[in-house]
């Protein structure tokens, strides 16, 4: 039972409150018009998820944090906590929320870093399983090919100048048990390889510091080639995912109003 609460920001529309419960817990939660209920987006988490929970309240125009078909991933005990079958497959239905029972018109699918992987695949996941695609995908510093990771994969790291983490990337642990024994160049695993053909409006976002900077401006690439409706923006001198973190910066306050303001125009008002 909520005792209190305090109106921490307004985003896109959406007031975002901190709700404190007589048994003295404290939850953020995003209040939405009555007319968006049917709106969902489904926020793929990356391994970071204590930085994607307080992410979402800053993107999340027009959409639900607390209550809504967000699908956290199940995860395996392999390198990083990743099995791709378990998270895709996962994603694909929507967690607890099948992707069944909704109005693809109604829904998004978004997701940073390792989230931003898993959305690629699972849309091609959803077009393998015979589902419907969602009304609008996001892909933010993430790529789409583990068989050729890109030339910046070999120059920064999460933290941009400091260094690639692993001198070949493609072969590091955590790939190799992400991928386990799939064909890196299987579709599902890599969508850069997929039919894109009428894939929904997509979003990409990076940075020219991105570790992900090559896979994300080569998976949009392949997403024009196939005729799809993507957008890609790149930030100047700035670091892998830095849109969760620290929230105040400039850039970070454009970034998620962006990715707002997308899915708000793709789920929008003239689609229902």
């Amino acid at each position: 039972m909520r005792t209190s609460e305090r109106i921490l920001s307004v985003v896109g529309g959406v007031v975002v409150v901190t709700c404190r419960t007589r048994a003295g817990s404290a939850k953020r939660i995003a209040r939405r018009p009555a007319d968006e209920q049917q709106r969902h987006r489904l926020d793929r988490h990356s391994p970071c998820d204590s930085c994607r929970a307080r992410a979402e309240h800053h993107q999340s125009g027009g959409a639900e944090v607390a209550g809504e078909a967000d699908a956290r991933q199940r995860r395996a005990p392999d390198a990083c906590g990743n099995s791709r079958p378990g998270r895709v497959d996962s994603a694909a239905r929507g967690g607890g929320h099948p992707v069944r029972i909704h109005r693809p018109d109604h829904i998004g699918i978004y997701g940073s870093s390792a989230g931003a992987v898993i959305t690629g695949e699972a849309a091609v996941k959803l077009r393998k399983s015979g589902l419907p695609l969602p009304a609008a995908l996001g892909i933010f510093s993430g790529f789409g090919d583990f068989a050729r990771l890109g030339d910046s994969a070999s120059i920064y790291g999460i933290f941009g100048l400091s260094g690639p983490l692993f001198s070949d990337c493609s072969s590091c642990v955590e790939i190799a048990g992400y991928v386990g024994k799939t064909d890196r160049r299987d579709p599902v695993l890599s969508p850069v390889f997929a039919d894109l053909k009428g894939f929904p409006p997509t979003l990409f976002l990076t940075s020219t510091r991105d570790i992900t900077l090559s896979g994300t401006t080569i998976l949009h690439r392949a997403f024009l080639k196939a005729g799809v409706n993507a957008e890609l923006v790149v930030f100047e001198a700035l670091t892998h995912a830095f849109w969760e973190g620290p929230f105040t910066m400039p850039e970070a306050v454009e970034a998620n109003q962006m990715i707002a303001t997308f899915f708000d125009r793709q789920l929008g008002r003239a689609r229902r």
